[in-house]
């Protein structure tokens, strides 16, 4: 039997480059998809855009945060799987047969990952292009963007926390890394846009704060598991 696949994306203001993250989500080719776009409160186009798509489950709620709009896609998601993508990034073609097939031949891994390939617009600040060096071109990455998770393991482990804001994401993964059995694949599974309103530019000074009370609590926490 196919496997369900629920793909959860959250957008706010992402008109510039949503429509070419959904459709390299629905041009995977696999029968059994649906994709949850979550539009978090956006003041730009980004309500028409969505409307050109039949084939997606597009919503609307008030501005809450990416952690907030993920977790809502996911209340309404009725996969065997879940899997992620941003707004402004692009999933590779195949990429959800790769992972697929990892997991089905492997019954007790619980998520895939993959490598992630960084490319940039041309309104990438200079500070961005300086740090993309070439060994951060191509890179292996357990972003939630190149995941895919099986529901059980996902939800044993607890959704996205909204309290943190910004590194709600990055908290899950580090969450993911101790508690789940997983791969990271070597094939290139997203590509990921690096552009001047990169939440990570826009909200530096928040971003790196979130991060490091992130990287705070995974010491703390290993310190009192002892390793």
């Amino acid at each position: 039997m196919t496997p369900l696949v629920s793909v959860v994306i959250a957008v706010f203001n992402g008109e510039r480059f949503i429509r070419e993250a959904i459709r390299s989500v629905l041009d995977q080719g696999h029968e059994a998809l649906e994709l949850i776009v979550v539009d978090d409160g956006s003041t730009d186009a980004t309500a028409e855009a969505l409307a050109e798509f039949s084939a997606i489950r597009a919503v609307h709620q008030d501005n809450g945060g990416q952690a907030s709009a993920l977790n809502h896609g996911l209340r309404l998601a009725k996969g065997d799987l879940f899997a992620f993508n941003d707004a402004d990034d692009v999933w590779t073609p195949g990429r959800l047969a790769i992972q697929l097939e990892a997991l089905a031949s492997d019954p007790g891994l619980e998520a895939v990952y993959g490598h992630v390939e960084q490319f940039l617009e041309d309104d990438a600040p200079a500070a961005v292009r300086a740090g993309l060096t070439p060994e951060r071109r191509v890179m292996p990455s357990r972003l939630h963007s190149a995941m895919l998770v099986r529901r059980e393991a996902f939800e044993r482990l607890g959704p996205f926390r909204t309290e943190i804001g910004i590194g709600s994401v990055v908290e899950w993964a580090a969450r993911a890394k101790d508690a789940l059995s997983d791969r990271v694949l070597d094939e290139i599974v997203l590509r990921r846009r690096l552009h001047g309103a990169n939440i990570g530019v826009t909200r530096k000074a928040a971003a790196t704060e979130d991060y490091l009370a992130i990287v705070r609590a995974a010491i703390a926490k290993r310190r009192e598991s002892g390793n």
